[in-house]
């Protein structure tokens, strides 16, 4: 059928495969953050706004990336989608997603988030954007995608009073994922980031290196969920369990590019 073909062509085009884990995760923090504090009633509307407000954010500064590294892409014969529709069409996109992400933000009524909003949008557009292009920037790379994903779960901080220690705690579990995330991407693709001689985090420390990071995250990641039992806040057990569920994709996906990388090798 053509609709399945443009909507599979529309979600390769804003690189949903590549964000799915992190909007995944980002709403399981806030649902489960709901749960402890039992603020769901009073924050429903917002809950709705969010979901909407976080997938037109990834959206569009994933669109933007992909316009970005298309000449890299296409010199090291890396798969770029950015011309699966014409540029007629994805240019005035970009614009208008880019443009909603931030105009979004003045629903929720607090000026707090709108600024917020507006540091996301700045650090995440100029991961790949030149001339800054954060992304050939060593570590600022991996911080500035890593903790920009993560930024919108702080919306809730300024909306849900009284919620500091599980609030925290679950914005660091999303932190952390995020940097295995994104430290595991490039080390997937660092091969291409060595023809287009891009220093990226892994180019600059090096592959083995790169990888032992990988693992010392993971395995912090394990003593950080087992740290929630000392902090303790309601449904502890419950909330553990759920982030580890949550995290298994996570350390799959890393698992996989740390294989990749030794596949490469041999």
């Amino acid at each position: 059928m053509k609709i399945l073909v443009y909507i599979s062509d529309f979600l390769s085009l804003i690189r949903h495969w590549h964000w799915q884990t992190n909007f995944y995760t980002n709403i399981a923090a806030l649902l489960l953050l709901l749960l402890v504090t039992g603020a769901i009633q009073t924050q429903e509307v917002f809950v709705f706004i969010y979901i909407v407000h976080l997938y037109i954010l990834y959206a569009g500064v994933f669109l933007v990336n992909n316009f970005a590294d298309s000449e890299e892409d296409a010199h090291v014969g890396k798969e770029n989608n950015f011309d699966v529709f014409p540029r007629a069409f994805t240019l005035p996109l970009m614009v208008v997603l880019v443009l909603l992400g931030f105009f979004i933000s003045f629903l929720y009524d607090s000026r707090a988030i709108v600024f917020l909003t507006g540091v996301i949008l700045f650090f995440a557009l100029f991961y790949s954007l030149p001339p800054i292009r954060f992304k050939k920037r060593g570590f600022l790379g991996p911080l500035t995608s890593s903790v920009s994903q993560r930024l919108p779960f702080l919306f809730f901080y300024f909306l849900i009073p009284n919620s500091a220690s599980v609030f925290w705690y679950l914005f660091g579990w999303l932190i952390i994922t995020s940097f295995i995330i994104e430290i595991g991407f490039q080390l997937a693709d660092s091969a291409n980031d060595i023809q287009n001689r891009t220093q990226t985090y892994v180019i600059v420390i090096g592959v083995e290196k790169t990888v032992l990071v990988l693992k010392s995250l993971i395995l912090f990641l394990f003593a950080y969920l087992a740290m929630a039992f000392f902090i303790g806040f309601p449904y502890v057990f419950l909330v553990s369990l759920i982030l580890f569920l949550f995290s298994q994709g996570v350390l799959n996906d890393a698992r996989c590019n740390i294989a990749h990388v030794g596949t490469q090798k041999n």
